[in-house]
């Protein structure tokens, strides 16, 4: 079974709601798990603090890292098509679109008159 490590300053912090409420370690332990099974890859120290800042305010685990991955994903999608609506609309490099050799610009200006 995987385990999520995690530092016992950030274990502290989860134990305790904002609302300084302690929360039984039972439910900690059942909270943990149910992250590991959605995310059996994430190491505690991959986790960024506002994850952790979202589950002291009451959020689950499972929930805020998830959320945290949606806007990650959504910002990468968006700079993805940018960058491809640049492409597109680019006219490219010079030196991309001249022919490689003088013989190609004569064939193509021989092809062209025909």
């Amino acid at each position: 079974m995987n385990t999520l490590y995690l530092e016992p300053q950030t274990t502290q912090r989860l134990a305790l709601s904002e609302q300084g409420e302690v929360r039984p370690p039972e439910a900690l332990q059942h909270e943990l798990a149910e992250f590991l099974k959605s995310f059996p890859e994430v190491k505690g120290e991959e986790i960024p603090e506002e994850v952790w800042q979202a589950v002291v305010q009451g959020q689950s685990l499972t929930l805020a890292y998830s959320l945290h991955r949606i806007c990650a994903l959504e910002q990468e999608l968006d700079t993805l098509r940018k960058r491809q609506d640049n492409q597109r609309r680019s006219t490219g490099s010079f030196a991309r679109n001249a022919p490689s050799t003088p013989g190609d610009l004569i064939a193509m200006w021989w092809n062209e008159a025909r």
